[in-house]
């Protein structure tokens, strides 16, 4: 600490005895530790339990594009993209969730 961003290679569909959205409370704690301001990012399967919590979290998501998810590491490069490119200040994504 201080980070200027926060990449995260998850799944989204992450079960723990206790936890309702496990995916959700990570993401919230780490936008409790970084902060309002620091760039918090992840990639998840489209099928994923997608939670109003996740979408508060975090600035935006990339999501796997195939199934079986033999493009993790392709979707992982664009995630790590769209954050410098971010962090550069030559973007600002934006989530919509319909």
């Amino acid at each position: 600490m201080p980070v200027d961003g926060v990449v995260l290679g998850l799944h989204g569909a992450m079960v723990a005895q206790g936890y309702d959205d496990v995916e959700g409370d990570l993401l919230a704690r780490v936008r409790e530790i970084v902060g309002p301001d620091v760039l918090v990012c992840a990639e998840l399967d489209p099928h994923s339990h997608l939670t109003a919590k996740r979408v508060a979290a975090a600035n935006f998501f990339v999501v796997f594009k195939e199934f079986p998810h033999i493009d993790f590491v392709d979707r992982a490069r664009d995630l790590w993209s769209i954050a410098v490119r971010t962090l550069k200040g030559e973007i600002k994504p934006v989530m919509s969730v319909f």
